[in-house]
Parts: structure tokens; sequence; C-alpha cells
């Protein structure tokens, strides 16, 4: 996915299936659990839930005016995105990790794991990316949801 050359913002994930949405498509604002955008000067990739102040201020300010509007937790951890294949480890991962928070930086090839307010799972990975100097121009993710 690449930045909008306007905009530091990348798109919205629904953690419970994967889906991808872009600004000013059309989908259900009541689905997107993490938003992904460039911030501190477009150096760093932020994962961010909806609730984030943060990012309503300075990314997204038309989150305000949803309806829903997800207070979705994340955690930076230390796991193997490829061996993690249960539930039962995402959670124990979850849990052993410090920080949640409803923000996070990832670099390349780091790890994330999203709690929705449904109480979901789901593992994000930085896989690829472009970068301008020291500024993110593209990114790849992997995602592994719970079904």
């Amino acid at each position: 996915t690449w930045f909008s050359t306007d905009s530091n913002l990348g798109c919205y994930l629904n953690m419970a299936n994967g889906e991808k949405y872009v600004y000013g498509g059309e989908f259900n604002k009541a689905d997107v659990d993490i938003v992904v955008f460039r911030g501190s000067g477009k150096t760093a990739l932020t994962f961010a839930a909806p609730v984030d102040s943060g990012l309503q201020e300075w990314v997204d300010n038309s989150i305000k005016g949803w309806d829903t509007i997800n207070d979705t937790k994340v955690k930076k951890v230390d796991v193997d995105f490829d061996q993690v294949t249960k539930l039962s480890e995402i959670v124990s991962a979850y849990d052993a990790a410090a920080g949640e928070d409803v923000r996070c930086i990832l670099a390349k090839e780091e790890t994330a794991i999203v709690k929705t307010v449904d109480g979901e799972y789901a593992l994000i990975k930085v896989t690829g990316g472009t970068k301008y100097d020291a500024a993110w121009g593209s990114f790849a993710l992997s995602l592994k949801t719970v079904k």
C-alpha cells in the first residue's frame, strides 16, 4: 500500500477478517479496528485504534463524526509470526507483552498483536516497504486473523 502524496494516511483495517479500506471509500466505519498512518514527520509507521486522539486530531478528523469509534488495543510483541498458528499462542503472547495501548509503531519485520473491542485477536507484521530517506512511502503487511 502506497501513501497518498497529500496524506499521511495509509489505510483502515478490519482485524476480524483482514479487510483493508481506503480513505474516501465506502465501508462500515464500525468495522475499523486499526488505522495505519505515517507519524513523526512521516518516519514512524503507526498503527492506532480509531479512538486515538492524535489520530483524530492530526491524521483523520472525520473519525470524530463516526457513529462507532473502536477502542482497539495493540501491543508490540517478539514472536515468530510464521510459527504462531493457534489462538492460545496469540493470547499468551499478548498477555506476556508489556505496553497495551491504542497505538503502536512498527519497523520492518516487527510484529504486533491487536485485541479488538469484541475480544478478537490478530497479528500484524510489517513485511516490506519503501522509504525515501527516513520517510515511509509504502508498506506491506502480513495479517493473521482468528476465525
